[in-house]
């Protein structure tokens, strides 16, 4: 569309194409700079109309390309606008500015898209670094319990066996206590497994 500043009219070109189809800006009723501010998504009106429409008109920058919500036919979409003044006023300043607009809507669906199909490959990978881990650890604490287990368990085997084969009375009591100290040491290391297992 066409802006005039002196008159605060719009005139839209109805005969825009987009791909061969009639361009959604035929549902637009825009014919001053208010109408426009109504249609823009009320988060955008900011950054569109005051930092950028409105230094346009001003003077104050030449052109401005910007992306933003837009309501077209009762519901928002997304477009992309560039606009910048084509006459000027004896003063030199702006007096007809030109505001293109591109519907994106498909576009920023897409992005959004793979936005949430990267977080989701991000999340599954950081699943897979969390699952390798505890892998890891489970695998670390097997060997450390089957070393701590071997320890008692071989103690009180191997003295078990000796206690068959001497006949010296002060030796088997000795080999008695080491088995028994073991026995209960074993108990206590499956005790704490057992314990951990229920964490």
């Amino acid at each position: 569309w066409e802006y005039d500043v002196k008159t605060d009219k719009m005139h839209i070109d109805l005969d825009l194409r987009v791909l061969g189809n009639k361009s959604r800006l035929r549902a637009s009723n825009l014919t001053t700079k208010k109408d426009f501010c109504e249609i823009v998504y009320p988060e955008d009106r900011e950054r569109v109309l005051v930092q950028g429409f409105e230094k346009i008109v001003m003077g104050e920058i030449g052109e401005y390309s910007i992306q933003y919500r837009q309501l077209f036919e009762g519901q928002y979409v997304w477009v992309r606008a560039y606009a910048y003044p084509y006459k000027y006023d004896e003063a030199g300043r702006p007096a007809k500015i030109l505001y293109y607009l591109m519907d994106i809507t498909d576009e920023i669906a897409m992005q959004d898209k793979l936005r949430w199909a990267e977080r989701e490959r991000q999340r599954k990978e950081y699943e897979l670094v969390k699952a390798k881990e505890a892998n890891r650890l489970k695998s670390m604490f097997l060997a450390n319990m089957s070393h701590e287990i071997r320890t008692p368990l071989n103690a009180i085997v191997g003295f078990s066996s000796l206690l068959t084969e001497t006949e010296d009375m002060k030796d088997r009591k000795q080999y008695m206590a080491i088995v028994q100290e073991n026995t209960e040491l074993l108990l206590q290391l499956i005790s704490d497994i057992l314990d951990l297992s229920k964490m």
